[in-house]
């Protein structure tokens, strides 16, 4: 019987096919306004492409397999290539810490991974919610929406200092810490893992 798949999957290839749409968006914003397109055209197209946004979401949750296996090739070849490095470190008297443990070629491989990464998306949807989707209608212009969308969530964490709440919306304040958690997640086994096996003397 064909195992079905797993939330785990359906929610990292929605999360993919999100990231995906942003980037492209955020480019084609760029690219735009380089070409001094007129800024009512540049966000007509932004909020005409909403709907693609919600289409691949639902792709990427409904069939999450096809999204993934790219990525599940790249890194399996990428884990293979480097377990040959590995392996012929060993034979020439070097060992590589990643093939030692033997669990630093696998992605969101333990509990703490897939907790950084749900924490880090359940973080960034109201960003999503309140600057992404709605700047798309209340920027004056592309400049002004990168600017409100990207800029304005982080940057009043380094200019402000201690006051840096003063200067954000309830819907940032998470939006650093998601990152964060989302960039642990792919880093734990190099990261938080390690300096956990230190801790409990295993390292």
């Amino acid at each position: 019987m064909t195992r079905g798949p797993r939330s785990i999957e359906r929610l990292a290839a929605a999360s993919l096919c999100l990231l995906a749409y942003l980037v492209g968006l955020v480019c084609a914003i760029v690219a735009l306004e380089a070409s001094h397109v007129a800024p009512n055209t540049v966000l007509l197209v932004a909020k005409g492409s909403y709907g693609l946004a919600f289409a691949l979401v639902v792709m990427g949750w409904k069939w999450p397999l096809p999204v993934l296996r790219p990525f599940a090739l790249a890194w399996r070849r990428a884990s293979t290539r480097a377990d040959g490095h590995a392996n012929h470190a060993s034979r020439s008297g070097f060992s590589a810490p990643s093939a030692q443990s033997g669990k630093g070629s696998r992605w969101l491989a333990s509990t703490a991974e897939r907790a950084l990464l749900v924490a880090g998306c359940i973080g960034l949807s109201p960003w999503l919610l309140f600057r992404a989707v709605r700047e798309l209608w209340r920027s004056a212009g592309s400049a002004d929406y990168l600017h409100n969308v990207v800029a304005a969530p982080i940057t009043p964490w380094f200019e402000a200092g201690w006051w840096w709440y003063t200067r954000l919306n309830w819907y940032d304040w998470p939006v650093l810490p998601s990152l964060a958690a989302l960039a642990l997640s792919f880093l734990w086994p190099y990261t938080g893992a390690k300096v956990s096996m230190w801790i409990r003397g295993h390292g």
